[in-house]
């Protein structure tokens, strides 16, 4: 069993099974951390190598290859900003030649480590949802969104997900983007308040048109 612990841990989870009383009961569980010392098991490395063989093939190239190195640590964070973050939106808007970009830091990869930097880590970093209908995974779009709409995101995502019963919603990473706001203060006033928001340096315009790169993902949210 995976613990969701980003698979630093597996477990081992015991039940009773009555079948006759169609009842299950609980009957312990044991954490065994995922250490690099761990002896690899020959017929799952095998496996393994086998799909990245495939994958290999698929995409014509390594993707093990190392293409960069980094110099720091590039870490990841649901609920403040973190380097993996800027990385992504910062990619995000220049790939797309956009104003600004959009990401949910929930959504992003585990982080590469200082050192060698490989095709796979780099895939890894963005949202890596796969759809199997089309064979694709998602990719960067571009929405020409009004200032308005980036407004109404902005509070969206920094106001309203604050009243929600939920124990994280994930930091919205932005690019090029600077955002002034009051965080919640107990129930009084119960929604955060967005004070301002530039882009490129200069004041929002809610009537102007901006070119916001991001995720399918994000299309799918804003298309519904």
């Amino acid at each position: 069993v995976e613990t969701g612990n980003s698979a630093r841990f597996l477990g081992d989870l015991r039940l009773k099974v009555f079948p006759a009383d169609k009842k299950v009961e609980f009957a312990g569980y044991e954490l065994r951390p995922v250490t690099p010392d761990l002896p690899e098991n020959p017929k799952i490395k095998a496996a393994v190598d086998l799909e990245y063989q495939r994958l290999n093939v698929k995409y014509g190239r390594d993707v093990n290859a190392v293409i960069a190195h980094s110099d720091l640590s590039i870490d990841q964070a649901d609920a403040h900003q973190a380097s993996q973050g800027d990385l992504v939106v910062n990619a995000y808007r220049l790939a797309a030649l956009a104003d600004t970009a959009f990401e949910v830091q929930l959504m992003t990869g585990f982080g590469i480590p200082k050192g060698e930097v490989t095709f796979e880590d780099l895939y890894d970093v963005m949202t890596h949802i796969y759809n199997p209908f089309t064979q694709k995974t998602w990719t960067v779009k571009v929405w020409r969104a009004y200032g308005g709409d980036i407004a109404l995101v902005m509070d969206a995502m920094y106001s309203v997900l604050n009243t929600l019963p939920l124990p994280i919603t994930g930091l919205l990473e932005a690019s090029n983007l600077e955002l002034v706001w009051e965080p919640r203060n107990g129930l009084n006033p119960p929604i955060a308040v967005v004070k301002s928001i530039k882009v490129g340096g200069e004041m929002l315009d809610v009537g102007r048109q901006y070119d916001v790169a991001l995720d399918d993902g994000f299309v799918l949210v804003i298309d519904h």
